[in-house]
C-alpha cells in the first residue's frame, strides 16, 4: 500500500509537471503563429508596390466609389486603418483629403 501510495504521488507531480509543459509549449506555439502571420503580412504582393501606386489605387477606388455604398470620406478612413503602412501612404497623398462631398 505505502509503494502505491509513493507511486501515486510520484505520478501527480510528473502530470502538474506535465501540465506547465503543456502551457509552455502553448504559448509558444501562440507567439510562433502570432509571429508567422506578421512575417506572412510583410511579404503580401500589396506590400511591393510603390507609394505612387498604392496612392494611385486609393484615388481611383475613392472616385469610383458610389455615395450609397460607402462616403468617399468614410472610405479614407478606412484605409488609413489598414495598416501602417497603408496610413502613411494616404496621409501623404493630399488629394486623397482634398474632395469636397456636397449633398
Amino acid at each position: 500500500v505505502e509503494n502505491a501510495e509513493s507511486e501515486i504521488d510520484q505520478l501527480g507531480e510528473e502530470i502538474v509537471g506535465l501540465r506547465r509543459k503543456i502551457d509552455s509549449l502553448r504559448k509558444r506555439c501562440i507567439a510562433l503563429q502570432k509571429f508567422t502571420t506578421q512575417e506572412k503580412s510583410l511579404l503580401a504582393p500589396i506590400r511591393k508596390l510603390p507609394q505612387d501606386v498604392l496612392q494611385h489605387l486609393f484615388l481611383e477606388c475613392q472616385w469610383h466609389i458610389e455615395e450609397d455604398v460607402c462616403n468617399p470620406r468614410a472610405f479614407v478612413r478606412i484605409i488609413t486603418q489598414v495598416c501602417a503602412h497603408w496610413r502613411s501612404v494616404a496621409l501623404a497623398c493630399p488629394a486623397l483629403w482634398s474632395r469636397i462631398s456636397i449633398n
